[in-house]
């Protein structure tokens, strides 16, 4: 039988570390069930006692952990979890960039300060409140 102290033991690098996992990232025990998906990524479940069940954790293809969750929490928001706990192993990833389309521009009447938004700037622009029209000189984009 192994003690609890060589069980705590670091496969990876020998010493024992306070946390649950290896400093590789592996389970420090042998209760873990690991399913490897095709980009490299693990999704991993395991126990003090048996072989799944108390909770799920996903690492990316590096071992580093990226989720976690504990058996109460699919206990308590079931669809959403699983549901992330799917779309992951089915590769839908949330990216790490996105494309930004820039829509509208405003601009306020000088006559009835209206906010007045355009989707396409064209040499003259009409209030929608007073109908005055107005040249336009430039188009500017904002800044923060």
């Amino acid at each position: 039988m192994v003690s609890n102290k060589e069980l705590n033991k670091c496969t990876h690098c020998g010493t024992h570390h306070t946390e649950k996992y290896n400093c590789d990232g592996s389970a420090k025990n042998e209760y873990e069930v690991i399913v490897k998906l095709a980009d490299g990524c693990t999704v991993k479940s395991g126990s003090e006692h048996r072989t799944a069940g108390d909770y799920i954790r996903i690492c990316d293809e590096n071992n580093k952990e990226i989720a976690y969750w504990h058996f109460d929490e699919w206990r308590d928001e079931p669809t959403l979890v699983m549901g992330a706990i799917i779309n992951f192993m089915a590769g839908k990833r949330i990216p790490k960039s996105i494309d930004v389309i820039a829509s509208g521009y405003e601009w306020e009447c000088p006559n009835c300060d209206k906010l007045n938004t355009e989707m396409e700037i064209y040499n003259e622009v009409q209030c929608v409140k007073c109908n005055n029209k107005y040249t336009v000189d430039e188009a500017h984009h904002a800044y923060h």
